[in-house]
């Protein structure tokens, strides 16, 4: 019994860490169309192609519902570089089935990888593909933009760990954006770092916070033109603030704008 038990752990060691018979699903590498009724948000668009442009990391969170896909596929369909698409679900969660499709994602994308890395076998198999796979990101130039969709669902601390891990090594080689309802990462190491980009919606909005100014204007609007009705509830007599209300009329002046998702 214990000879099988070693026999089998030593099976398990020598598999490859993204083994090349793992089926790929096409439509999971593949951005969704843009419908024509879509409603087109240049705004959010803009935001998600400055951080992308100028952040390692841009994130889009927001509630089930709120239109977190559909943003993302608008602004890859009007990105005029190649961009790495994978849609997550359930299924993927699990190192070998996630990676397989990242791969198969960038060379989708054009980029030029190898079938598999030099070392594949062993117990530091996984760790070898991620130095592999980093490397191969970090020679990147231009950088190539990946896309994770439904990142919340990748629960399995291997991805996760992984995914961390090649991102803090391959330099300006790789723009990653994801969404989620939350995002699974170590946010705080790249938003002191200033390499953040954050988009955090509701379903009546979308906040925009960016970890260090980037090129352009310094704010930004969410509707030029359009103000919003001023609240009776927060005015006194003549029209002056009513007393007590000027502390939390200055917060919410500081807010970042709000952006419709749906």
């Amino acid at each position: 019994m214990a000879a099988h038990v070693a026999k089998q752990a030593a099976a398990r060691a020598s598999r490859p860490a993204v083994s090349a018979g793992v089926p790929i699903l096409a439509a999971k590498i593949t951005a969704p169309g843009v419908p024509d009724w879509a409603v087109p948000r240049p705004r959010i668009t803009m935001l998600i192609a400055q951080g992308s442009r100028w952040h390692r990391l841009t994130v889009v969170t927001a509630p089930a519902g709120a239109g977190k896909t559909m943003a993302l596929a608008s602004w890859a369909a009007a990105e005029p570089g190649a961009v790495a698409w994978v849609g997550l679900d359930g299924y993927g969660n699990q190192p070998k089935i996630f990676w397989a499709h990242v791969v198969a994602a960038l060379r989708r994308a054009g980029m030029a990888l190898r079938t598999a890395p030099p070392i594949m076998r062993g117990r530091d198999a996984g760790h070898v593909f991620l130095l592999w796979l980093a490397a191969a990101l970090a020679a990147q130039d231009p950088p190539v933009t990946l896309v994770l969709d439904d990142l919340h669902l990748m629960t399995d601390p291997e991805v996760l760990d992984g995914l961390d891990y090649v991102l803090r090594n391959v330099g300006p080689g790789l723009r990653l954006v994801v969404s989620g309802r939350m995002v699974p990462l170590p946010l705080h190491r790249y938003r002191l770092a200033g390499d953040l980009t954050e988009i955090r919606g509701r379903r009546s909005g979308v906040h925009h916070r960016r970890s260090r100014p980037a090129p352009g204007p310094a704010r930004h609007h969410a509707d030029r033109g359009l103000s919003r009705a001023p609240d009776p509830a927060n005015r006194g007599l003549g029209g002056r603030p009513a007393p007590g209300r000027d502390l939390a009329a200055a917060r919410q002046s500081a807010e970042p704008a709000q952006l419709e998702l749906i």
